[in-house]
């Protein structure tokens, strides 16, 4: 009766120093989150970055990459079995991620982001959470509370093809 088991939602919301090293000190999110944006810059994705920090505690992320993949993930699935998007991968599933493998990946180079656990925490502590990406001519969105969706991935908006990346919002 003692024993139990946290889903990963719980597990970094009660233990966060067990995944990223501080939670007292916001710049760790930061860090967090501009890790992936130079991971993409160093392989050659992407000319800039831009970090904005706001008076209210908002802060957004922004690399001109490849962009988050988006789509039906092949293998990975809902609770009701329907095929999860990849990018709800990405953002909430730990060790979910493309920097495992140098095959395919584009990352040519050794990467800070390579446990698939970062952003993950971002998102699970942040009261709200939106990813944003330009992809193959649209922008993708979805929103999060604490690591809940509360909404599901949705082209928002239409953007050249050549516009692509990916921008972490957070609070």
């Amino acid at each position: 009766n003692q024993i139990s088991s946290l889903n990963y939602r719980e597990s970094i919301r009660e233990k966060p120093a067990m995944y990223i090293s501080s939670t007292i000190d916001p710049r760790q999110l930061l860090c967090e989150a501009v890790d992936n944006t130079i991971d993409e810059f160093v392989s050659g994705y992407g000319n800039e970055i831009n970090v904005h920090i706001f008076k209210d505690g908002k802060t957004s992320v922004t690399d001109f990459g490849r962009g988050m993949p988006v789509g039906p993930h092949p293998t990975l699935k809902n609770d009701d079995g329907s095929p999860m998007d990849t990018l709800t991968c990405l953002t909430t599933i730990l060790h979910c991620g493309g920097k495992f493998s140098s095959e395919n990946t584009g990352y040519k180079t050794g990467t800070s982001g390579t446990f698939g656990i970062g952003i993950k925490c971002n998102n699970y502590l942040s009261s709200y959470f939106c990813v944003r990406v330009k992809r193959d001519g649209n922008i993708y969105q979805q929103e999060f509370k604490e690591g809940i969706s509360i909404t599901e991935v949705e082209i928002v908006d239409k953007c050249d093809k050549e516009d692509t990346g990916t921008t972490i919002i957070y609070i």
